[in-house]
């Protein structure tokens, strides 16, 4: 059995671990999203500088920190002096020890979870009317759970068994600092033997910042949407320009070209998701981007519904959860569309206790379609909204963006690789 002085090493032990991890997470997180998210030449050092603990012997870390927070190190000085803390030689110390060597060990985990989430569902977020960091809590986070879990199982089993930096900066004081590295404990009394192994888990996660100042936010006249002005250039590193002009007052527009011929791209153009090299767009009269004059409306405040054509529903929500998303608390509808009625014209109330993994192609189509209208858009996009669809479920699919259109009149634009959509609408398509 244990002695008393034990048991205190092993409850120290679980407090250290417990806290170095609540310490250092929230930075983790933060870090981890940041290195998923961040293209620069300037990135390994940023790298290099996290990953050190891992490479420098535990004492030398225990140095490092002894000279940072010591009474006379700049760090500890600074401490007594506004708050009266003593960091060396108390419980503190090894706190701040155990979340620096197990630090490394959290951000890599959490950072491969980031780097494997789809990037094109943050998109789909941000198309929804949802801020970057609204999108972080909403869809990044959630589905980098089990990673950021696996994180903190490692840090919390590395800052268990770490001696060395803890030594240094909080000593082996019994019943305060002690706690149980393999020195602590004899193996001799350790009979029957346990041991804890940290469950790891893998998941996934985006983050385009915009270089431009924001314009500010326009409040447009309901009726004066029907109206769209495109005119823009890009040139891809592939060494492929595309330039595309034109203009449409018409109720709904399809625009029509082969595959690769640049057709989602300037959807993605008019929704916000990309910026062209030079160019400019108007939508209801109002600009939303300006390159000459600097100009760029946020996709989440463009009030533009765009159905992608991979759908990109969330997975971690329900149907209802995916129809929602893009409705605020205080939400009020401004063009008449009302959940009960959409799921009505949808036929989706069977569904909504569903996930996405549970429906059929078309099934799917009809949630990213009602998604997409119950952000109250001024402005809609279908991004060949049939695709991979065989032709009676094409055919539902046009009746029911036809009916919508049609009880709703929201000005649509609509990409085609077959000419025009389909006939039966409410205004003929304008190719």
């Amino acid at each position: 059995m244990l002695t008393e002085t034990e048991w205190n090493a092993v409850l120290t032990s679980l407090k250290v671990a417990t806290a170095s991890v609540a310490l250092g997470l929230p930075f983790a997180i933060g870090l981890g999203y940041f290195l998923a998210r961040w293209r620069s030449p300037g990135k390994w050092i940023v790298e290099t500088v996290v990953n050190l603990p891992l490479v420098l012997p535990p004492v030398a870390t225990g140095v490092l920190l002894l000279l940072l927070m010591g009474r006379n190190g700049p760090l500890g000085r600074l401490l007594d002096e506004l708050l009266g803390w003593r960091v060396v030689f108390t419980w503190y110390g090894a706190v701040a020890a155990g979340a620096i060597v197990s630090f490394p060990l959290m951000v890599r985990t959490i950072r491969v979870s980031f780097r494997s989430v789809d990037t094109r569902l943050e998109e789909a977020a941000r198309s929804l009317g949802r801020s970057r960091l609204s999108t972080f809590y909403r869809v990044s986070l959630p589905l980098a759970l089990r990673g950021i879990v696996a994180g903190s199982f490692l840090g919390f089993a590395r800052t268990l068994g770490e001696f060395g930096a803890t030594i240094m900066v909080a000593g082996n004081i019994p019943g305060q600092t002690q706690t149980i590295p393999p020195p602590s404990i004899p193996c001799s009394r350790v009979r029957a033997g346990w041991a804890g192994a940290p469950a790891c888990y893998w998941c996934r996660s985006c983050w385009p910042a915009s270089r431009w100042r924001p314009a500010k936010s326009w409040n447009g006249d309901e009726n004066a949407m029907s109206y769209l002005d495109f005119r823009a250039s890009h040139r891809f590193p592939t060494g492929f320009r595309l330039h595309a002009e034109f203009e449409t007052d018409q109720l709904v527009t399809a625009l029509c070209g082969p595959s690769g011929s640049g057709k989602t791209t300037i959807l993605e153009m008019i929704a916000g998701l990309k910026q062209p090299q030079r160019g400019r767009i108007e939508v209801g009269r109002k600009v939303v981007l300006d390159r000459q004059r600097r100009i760029m409306v946020p996709p989440e405040r463009r009030r533009i519904g765009f159905v992608f054509q991979d759908r990109r529903l969330f997975p971690h929500l329900t149907v209802g959860g995916n129809l929602q998303f893009g409705q605020g608390p205080k939400d009020t509808p401004r063009n008449g569309i009302r959940f009960d009625r959409l799921v009505e014209v949808l036929d989706l109330g069977h569904l909504l206790k569903r996930y996405p993994r549970n429906l059929s192609g078309g099934e799917q189509q009809r949630v990213a379609l009602g998604r997409a209208l119950l952000i109250h858009p001024e402005f809609l996009l279908l991004d060949e909204p049939t695709a991979a669809l065989d032709e009676p479920l094409r055919d539902r699919i046009l009746d029911y963006i036809a009916r919508v259109i049609g009880e709703w009149r929201i000005p649509t634009l609509i990409v085609s690789h077959v000419g025009r959509p389909s006939s039966g609408w409410p205004a003929e398509p304008s190719c």
